[in-house]
This record gives structure tokens, sequence and C-alpha cells, in this order.
């Protein structure tokens, strides 16, 4: 058995703690589920949230797309779709009709002053309602649509791997003529030619939360990058977790420049500085975690087996605790900010201690574990 790799455990605890700072910095800064006026959003919780965007969900679905390929290697088809149902489309069912029914509710009375619960419950929740949404559940969704299709390619390709277009390709990147900076420039390139197509057909196709074709071709690549580098670890952990630092230098001055570009320019421009600062931001984080975060001791396990459920709770969390803070509380922004934060991330790890950890109930429906 292979030994456990600690960086993508920290990785995930990281990545679920940094959405509190992520959504609860949404409310001070754009038009969401909940937001101060928007006379009083603040100009650097903007930029400090475009930040996040650059290497947060890009980083959680590397490792979904690593463990992903570690599960159609080691089960059929059978077991691997009953595991894959169970442990994400147990808990995005359940959270939907529960946690972020209530986040739907509160935003909707923040909204408009009242609220009429059956309404929110057939046009929010249900599928076929018209404001329907996954709010930050897209993201399981999302993940059990692309772990179902790898799968069918694993299979397709196995009985003529000898002959494969995909495994020449990666017979390509043996060779040592291949340098690092070609994988870039050819991902990023990918990249950027599969969000085109994807805003394309996103303007043909019907705009429904259940096709969300855009979220398809951002996240993707980095899906399959998380998939390749579990079958070909050690070529593609010189590429992700063991380049040297004179180009972690290099790739932080790439990643710093595309999003400067992104967040002055607009339209496609604005796309393609996005996905090459998303790329080289995953570059960089999983260089951090793989040098300074590859342990295991009791507190960042426990972080780590929680990251799941924290996922779930964070957003409607944050969206109760910030309904009734700016309520009943006057504070400027930044006191504001950091008030909701810190109750936020205090009612979410007390729930999930309550709920999940206590509870098998609660493990089974916000974890899919029995």
């Amino acid at each position: 058995m292979e030994n456990r790799k600690h960086f993508f455990d920290n990785g995930k605890a990281l990545a679920s703690i940094l959405g509190f700072f992520y959504h609860t910095g949404l409310i001070f800064s754009v038009t969401w589920a909940i937001n101060v006026d928007p006379d009083e959003f603040s100009n650097g919780i903007y930029l400090f949230t475009q930040f996040l965007t650059i290497f947060r969900m890009p980083l959680f679905m590397f490792i979904s797309g690593y463990f992903a390929m570690y599960a159609v290697k080691k089960y059929e088809f059978k077991p691997f779709a009953n595991r894959r149902l169970m442990r994400l489309g147990i808990p995005l069912i359940s959270t939907l009709f529960t946690f972020v029914f209530i986040q739907k509710v509160l935003s909707k009375k923040w909204k408009t002053g009242s609220v009429n619960i059956s309404s929110v419950f057939l046009n929010d929740i249900m599928f076929f309602g018209n404001n329907f949404t996954l709010s930050h559940l897209w993201f399981l969704y999302i993940v059990i649509i692309f772990s179902f299709a790898l799968y069918l390619i694993v299979y397709l390709i196995k009985p003529n791997k000898n002959k494969n277009v995909i495994i020449r390709f990666n017979n390509y990147f043996k060779r040592d003529r291949i340098h690092s900076s070609f994988v870039d420039t050819l991902i990023v390139t990918l990249s950027v030619m599969l969000i085109v197509v994807t805003v394309i057909l996103n303007k043909i196709l019907p705009n429904h939360a259940l096709l969300p074709i855009i979220n398809f071709g951002i996240y993707l690549p980095y899906f399959v990058i998380g998939a390749l580098t579990n079958v070909y670890y050690k070529r593609y952990s010189k590429i992700f977790f063991e380049y040297s630092r004179k180009r972690f230098s290099l790739n932080v001055t790439l990643m710093s420049i595309a999003l400067v570009l992104f967040l002055v320019t607009n339209g496609g421009l604005q796309l393609g500085f996005s996905t090459i600062a998303k790329y080289y931001g995953i570059t960089i984080i999983l260089f951090l975690l793989h040098n300074f975060m590859n342990f295991s001791k009791p507190f960042t396990r426990y972080l780590s087996d929680s990251s799941y459920s924290i996922y779930l709770l964070h957003q409607p969390v944050i969206v109760s605790v910030s309904y009734y803070y700016l309520k009943h509380l006057e504070t400027n922004t930044y006191v504001s900010f950091v008030g909701i934060l810190m109750l936020s991330i205090a009612l979410t790890y007390l729930l999930d201690f309550l709920i999940v950890r206590s509870t098998n109930l609660g493990r089974l429906l916000y974890t899919g574990v029995r």
C-alpha cells in the first residue's frame, strides 16, 4: 500500500478553512446570498476574495481527481458507484434539504423582508423550481459527474492501452527533453481552449444548475491533472511538488502578473488571465503543501477528518450568522468581517462535533459514511 500523502489531507483542511474567509468576504464585497449595502463594499476584501479563488477550488478539484483515480484503480464498477454515490450523493441531498434550505430562507428574508417557506422549498430547493441552485454543493455534483466519466474513460482505454493515444502522449513526457515549462504552457493552453468551448456551449445549451457548463470547463483540467498525478506520480510530482525554488519564484511571478491582468481586464482576456493565474496558483499551493505541510499531528488530523463536513456546513452557517449579526449589531466593515468569521468558524465546528462526529445518523447524512 502506498504511503499516505499527508499534504493532501492538510490541503483539504486548508481549503475548507479558507472557505470561511472567502464566503464571509463576499458579504462585504459583492451581491451575494446576504450582503451589506453596495455603498459599503470594501475593495480590500474584494481583492482578498479574488486572490483566494485562484487556488482554493482548483486545489479541491486536484485532490478530488487524485483520489477518484485511486478509487477507479481499486474498485470494480458496482462498488465504485456505490461508494461514490454514498460519499457524494447522500451528503449533497441531505445538505441541500436541510442547511441550504435554511440558508435560502434567511437569504430571501434578508432581501425581501418576508418569506414564504413553501415557496422557497418549491422554487429554490426542488430542481424544477424557477430559482433552483445547488449553492456551494455544485462542487459535489461536478465531482460525481467527473468521477463516473473518469471510470468510463479508463474502462474504454484499458483494452487498447498499447495503442491508445493517451498512453502514447504520456510516454512522450518520459523523455528528458520535455521540460516543465512546456508542460505548463500546454496545460494552460488546453485549459483556455476548453473554457472558450464551454462558454460557447453555455450560450447554446439551456442554462440550468444541473448543467453548469462553464464550471465544467473551468475545473475539469485540475480534476484531470489530479487523476494523472495519481497514475504517473513520479513524473508529475516534478511538475507540481518537487521543483526548484527558482521555479517556485518564477511561478509566483507569473501568477501575480496574471492576477493583476485579470483584475484590470474584462471579457475573454479576463477569462484567459484567470486561467493562467489559477494554474500557477495550484502549482504554488501544492509546492508549499508538499514541502512544508507533509506531516500528520492530532490537530491537523482533526481538521482533515472534518474538512468534508465543514465544507458542507460552512456556507449556510455563515449566512445564518451574518443575518443575525448584521441585523442586530452595528460595527464597521472590518470588525463585522472578523466577528462573522470567528462566530461562523466556532459554530460550524460545534455543529460538526455535535451532529457529524457524535451521531451515526449525522455521519451518514453529511459524510456518506455508515
